[in-house]
């Protein structure tokens, strides 16, 4: 099923399902893994985040460094370390 996420995680945060919506804050390692992968405006990633996903857009706002492995990807937020994607 779809999981929601719109609250802070005060550690690491590891989500799998088939539809991920991240709209909320994570302050540790964030990996992600579903066939839909949505971080939206509101989402802010405060250290590293593993993102593995068919369709996955990044709208938020990743601190540390970010890894998606997906394929289709959209980039449209920002990124505070290495940025490194793997699509199709």
């Amino acid at each position: 099923g779809e999981h929601i996420h719109r609250g802070i995680v005060h550690d690491h945060a590891r989500l799998a399902g088939t539809s991920v919506a991240i709209h909320g804050q994570v302050q540790g390692n964030a990996l992600v893994a579903a066939n839909n992968v949505h971080l939206a405006r509101t989402s802010v990633l405060a250290a590293g985040a593993y993102i593995f996903g068919e369709n996955v857009i990044c709208e938020g706002a990743v601190t540390g460094s970010l890894t998606i492995v997906g394929g289709n990807v959209t980039l449209a937020g920002h990124c505070g370390g290495n940025v490194e994607v793997k699509a199709r």
